[in-house]
This record gives C-alpha cells, structure tokens and sequence, in this order.
C-alpha cells in the first residue's frame, strides 16, 4: 500500500536528509492507532506542511511499534540536536507508535513537477478526498503505480538515503573511557621503555669496572705463572 504524510518543514528535511528514519506518533485520543495499517515495504509519500510538493518517499521497513513509552529509542536515530524537538513533538502523551524505514528517496531536487496532486497523477495515484492530516491511503487510478513510481524516481535521479549510526551518550562515554585507558597504557609501556634505555650511567660505569678488574686480574695471574 501507499500512503500520504504531511510533516512540518524540520522534521520533513530531517526525512529526507536521512537523518530521520522513522515516523512517530504519539497516542492521544485523536491520533490512536494509526500506523497498525502499515507492514514491511508499504511506502509513505512525505509532503512538507504548507507546500503541498513531495519531498521523499519512505518504504517502511516492518510493522509498527505499538505503545512504545521510552523516548531513548527514537533518539538513538536521530542527532543529539534533535532530541529537544522530538520531546516537544510528542508533548506529553505517555506512548508513541513508530515505524522505521528501510530507506528514503530524497525528492526535493529532481522532480520537475512541483505540486503533489500533478505528481501523483503522473505515477498513477491521486490525493484522498479527506482532509490531509495524519497517515492517509493515496487513491490507487493505475494497478502498477509501484513500478511507474520507481521508474520515474530513477529517471529523476533521486538520491538514496540509507539509516545512519548515531552515538548515543552511554557510547560517548564508553568511547571516551578507552581513549582513556589506551593514553595510559601507552604512558605506561614508554614508561618501562625509558627506565630500560635511560639507566644510571653509575651502574653502567660498575659494571664496566667490575669486567675491567676481574680481565686485570686474570692477566696478573698468568704473569705470576710464568716465573714459576
């Protein structure tokens, strides 16, 4: 299936920089229950707030997250940046619903045409006749819309975004304990390597006479066995 989502213009860039691989909502009596309609290659047409233009499309890569409650699995995906917004974005619903996407086609530069309802059209799909708020269905005119739009966002070059790594602070902070650790285990081995090079000369200085000596010795002895 194919759907429609309108998002405001920070997280509609985020969408189709990349850096936001997923879509939320939180569970308010209004917005309940929305993204259950979704399974694993269902795409999501992302439109920004107030354009009406197609920005990126999504394809969804499982099911839904139901009711989710810790808002530190979403900000694992996203730049610390963000994160601050995303609490915002979720008010103060005690759950969300989330659906991770598998990939994105940035759509904002190549498509030459401009408004959503003459694009859809091209691909063989149509605007719903309700309102665009939430996660709609687009209208299906051509069975093969699937193929249509693929081929026309390969014409147009669209640019590919995979999901991107983000550092959490727990790995933050774990990275910063072993650049720790490897500075004092590196201190340490130039420590043993100095204390081995840089001996006291005096013992040194011992040693060699200590050799001297004994090699003294040793001639004096053979002399004193000649006369003998």
């Amino acid at each position: 299936m194919v759907f429609i989502r309108i998002l405001e213009p920070i997280w509609e860039i985020e969408v189709a920089d990349g850096q936001k691989m997923f879509e939320c909502v939180a569970n308010k009596t209004k917005w309940q229950n929305q993204f259950k309609q979704l399974a694993s290659g269902d795409l999501i047409v992302v439109v920004r707030e107030g354009l009406a233009k197609v920005n990126a499309v999504c394809e969804v890569a499982s099911p839904a997250a139901i009711k989710e409650t810790n808002r530190d699995v979403l900000k694992s995906k996203l730049q610390e940046s963000r994160h601050e917004a995303l609490d915002a974005y979720l008010d103060g619903a005690e759950s969300f619903d989330y659906v991770e996407f598998k990939h994105v086609f940035d759509c904002r530069y190549v498509f030459s045409v401009s408004c959503a309802a003459a694009f859809l059209e091209r691909v063989g799909l149509a605007l719903p006749k309700t309102p665009l708020v939430g996660l709609l269905p687009l209208v299906v005119i051509d069975a093969h819309w699937h193929s249509r739009l693929h081929q026309y966002m390969e014409q147009a070059e669209a640019v590919l975004r995979l999901p991107a790594l983000f550092a959490t602070a727990s790995d933050k902070d774990a990275s910063k304990q072993t650049q720790i650790a490897l500075v004092q285990n590196n201190e340490s081995s130039s420590c043993r390597i100095e204390r081995d090079i840089a001996r006291p000369r005096r013992d040194i200085a011992d040693e060699l006479l200590d050799s001297s000596s004994e090699d003294l010795i040793i001639g004096l002895s053979k002399q004193i066995n000649k006369f003998r």
